[in-house]
């Protein structure tokens, strides 16, 4: 008996400390993917919402998108989305998903209201054009590797995605 109470506590304590271990080990980020949204951090321009992600699932594009008006298309082997946005320097946003499960965005196009426009943010993004004068292409350490190119008002940025359209058969 004397050493009952002692004991209950101390077994109270490591059930508390255990307790703490186990919410603490649950907060860890999952196991790496190269789709993590922060991998798109800092190739994305500045219109995209931070909430949209190069290798995003299209459903979960569609549930944040559930309650906006966007111009959606089917074709062969892509699904196509056209968002209107409210923006001094951007018209609209395309976003590009593959027709394969589990449909992942890997193409943006931005569409500035002017060349001008679409140069300034396409310099800030990613510096000074690296291939063919006029395009970028970004290797990257993890993640994916990203492929830029301006057209008329047009800013593309493209995750170089195996088995999309863009993969790195064809960089």
């Amino acid at each position: 008996m004397k050493y009952t109470l002692p004991l209950l506590l101390l077994l109270l304590c490591l059930s508390a400390c255990k307790s703490v271990f186990v919410a603490e080990k649950s907060k860890q980020p999952p196991p790496e993917s190269p789709f993590a949204p922060y991998h798109s951090v800092g190739i994305l321009p500045k219109a995209v919402p931070s909430n949209i992600y190069i290798g995003m699932p299209r459903e979960e594009f569609k549930q944040l998108h559930a309650d906006q008006p966007l111009t959606e298309k089917n074709e062969q082997f892509r699904w196509t989305y056209l968002e209107e946005v409210d923006d001094p320097q951007v018209e609209a946003i395309g976003y590009y998903f593959d027709d394969d499960p589990p449909q992942r965005l890997y193409e943006l196009i931005v569409i500035y209201y002017s060349e001008a426009l679409r140069d300034e943010e396409a310099s800030t993004l990613f510096g000074v054009p690296n291939f063919d004068e006029k395009e970028w292409r970004v290797s990257r350490d993890k993640g994916f590797n990203v492929w830029s190119w301006p057209f008329k008002t047009k800013l593309i940025v493209v995750g170089m995605i195996p088995g999309t359209e863009w993969s790195e058969k064809n960089w």
